[in-house]
């Protein structure tokens, strides 16, 4: 595995750095999707400049209607066939737990607090290959949430993402040496 730094078209530039080792999180659920992220330890720090830069983890938990911009390789349509060169990006709302509830179908999986959902209109939101994606908020730049599952390719209905608040002191406990850094399974 690897794992691409400093650009936003892989065809162009950045750096691909080798990961030595994979630490999902110890109580990810793969039915209910919880616990949806880990660490990745990369055998050689990353060089930090212009187009590679660290980003601040959110200390706080986004309220219903943060502005924020989710970012992803994933497929940029339900009739996509091919991935996309150049990474994507889309301007979304958070909206409340409660409301994320309403809005799946009754079959989905259980919504928790560890969790923030995004709800937008048919043909914006995260698809297929997007998990692990940035959920950033546009006020301070950092990074909310991580996408985690929904229903394939912006079908107006809500995106789920691991909530980085509820796991920051386990991404800290995991990333004390340098060369560890954050990511979604």
């Amino acid at each position: 595995m690897t794992v691409v730094a400093g650009t936003t078209n892989l065809r162009v530039g950045g750096a691909r750095h080798a990961v030595s080792q994979a630490i999902p999180h110890e109580a990810y659920d793969t039915y209910l999707k919880t616990n949806d992220l880990g660490v990745l330890r990369l055998t050689e720090d990353l060089a930090f400049n212009d187009q590679t830069q660290p980003v601040s983890l959110s200390g706080v938990r986004p309220s219903p209607g943060t502005d924020c911009t989710l970012t992803g390789w994933g497929f940029t349509s339900s009739s996509s066939t091919k991935l996309p060169d150049k990474l994507q990006q889309v301007n979304l709302a958070t909206i409340s737990v409660e409301r994320c509830r309403k809005e799946l179908p009754s079959n989905t999986r259980p919504i928790t607090y560890n969790q923030t959902c995004t709800l937008a209109p048919v043909g914006k939101g995260a698809c297929v290959r997007d998990s692990g994606g940035a959920l950033i908020d546009n006020s301070n730049g950092k990074l909310v949430g991580v996408v985690s599952w929904g229903y394939p390719c912006a079908l107006g209905e809500p995106d789920v993402y691991s909530t980085v608040y509820g796991y920051r002191s386990w991404i800290e406990e995991k990333c004390q040496d340098s060369n560890y850094y954050f990511i979604s399974k």
